[in-house]
């Protein structure tokens, strides 16, 4: 693997002994966590506002904020990278590495979303008139691989999974090329040539499924991964007083965007990588805390990510028959969404999970430990 010093951690924990006191406890960086909830949340009520729309009742003036809901995709896309490059850095190159990475990519992936994305399916073969309006492809729903473009997976939320695939394919290349960095480099560079440089490329025909492929390998919102990685490669040399100073940085970069009209949204995933390094770093230090449900609904943030769209799309198709004050359907959808997605976090996704990495541990070891 390349020589990133970032420390071992699975998923999103990490030793403080590598980072500051030396100590032998595992903890998870809570911020993340709470990220994630924010994220989540802020995906779902963007989502719960469009749904009431659709049924005739408008938002009140002063709710336009919750059209920065969509923001929360960017933040997983640079956490992503974040954890990513944080968990494995120090994984050994080679074969039997990099299937323990696939696996657990894998599984953290595929496990919580195939159930979904087959009740789904299985509804719109059984009822076409509900998925005519969406063309969805099978394909893609169910392996996450774009076959067309723009990808229409029966599960709408499921386009940025489709990232998330291709990501987690790329960085499997870091087990076998010590240059991996340089890959990396050069697939920005290529992001940036092809979306915000005035080149003039020949049109070449490409077959659907090749094309759509590029176009989800060169999408500017990739750059957030790599904002993630590079975070992730920060904090590790960040003393407290540097982080400090980092993280104004980062909540400046935030005000810049929110400030200037118009700009990319990769702006905001550059500023908030360099937040999250600065408070990550800071977390290390014992100077943060966050509230238990917040670390619930951050760990339960995959699934309501999932869920969340089908149980508001019924739940606002019930009630607009009632004819209810909006910020009342609001807080039911809200209210909906959260809990759906932590139970489905209880109940399937966290056991399931579990299961299939007991699984996977009882005949796959490498160095004396488990590789999952």
């Amino acid at each position: 693997m390349p020589k990133w010093n970032t420390g071992p951690a699975p998923e999103t924990r990490v030793s403080r002994s590598h980072l500051s006191a030396p100590r032998r406890t595992r903890e998870k960086i809570t911020v993340l966590q709470g990220g994630r909830a924010i994220a989540a949340l802020g995906v779902l009520l963007l989502h719960a506002a469009i749904l009431i729309e659709s049924h005739g009742q408008a938002r009140p003036p002063g709710w336009t904020f919750l059209d920065w809901g969509e923001l929360g995709v960017d933040f997983f896309f640079v956490l992503s990278g974040f954890i990513i490059l944080h968990a494995h850095a120090n994984d050994r190159r080679g074969l039997a590495a990099a299937s323990s990475y696939a696996w657990r990519r894998i599984t953290r992936i595929y496990v919580p979303y195939l159930p979904l994305v087959l009740a789904i399916i299985a509804l719109y073969i059984s009822f076409p008139s509900l998925g005519a309006e969406k063309n969805w492809s099978l394909f893609t729903s169910l392996t996450l691989i774009a076959a067309e473009w723009p990808p229409a997976p029966a599960l709408s939320v499921a386009w940025t999974l489709i990232h998330e695939v291709m990501f987690y394919a790329i960085f499997l290349l870091s087990y076998c090329t010590p240059r991996f960095q340089w890959l990396i480099a050069a697939w920005v560079v290529l992001i940036g040539m092809t979306n915000y440089l005035p080149i003039t490329i020949a049109e070449v025909t490409l077959p659907p499924a090749l094309q759509a492929t590029l176009n989800v390998f060169l999408a500017p919102i990739n750059i957030e991964f790599v904002a993630g990685m590079i975070a992730a490669v920060t904090v590790r040399s960040l003393s407290l007083v540097w982080a400090r100073v980092v993280l104004v940085v980062g909540i400046a970069g935030l005000v810049g965007f929110f400030a200037v009209e118009g700009i990319s949204r990769v702006w905001f995933g550059v500023a908030m990588a360099i937040v999250i390094a600065g408070l990550v770093r800071i977390e290390i230090s014992g100077s943060i805390a966050v509230s238990r449900w917040l670390l619930l609904l951050g760990n339960a943030s995959y699934a309501i990510y999932l869920i969340h769209g089908p149980v508001i799309s019924i739940t606002s198709d019930i009630i607009a028959r009632f004819e209810l004050h909006w910020l009342v359907n609001m807080t039911v959808c809200t209210a909906l969404g959260l809990g759906g997605g932590v139970l489905y976090h209880l109940l399937f996704e966290k056991p399931a999970l579990s299961y299939v990495n007991r699984w996977r541990a009882k005949g796959f070891y490498i160095d004396g430990k488990s590789a999952t």
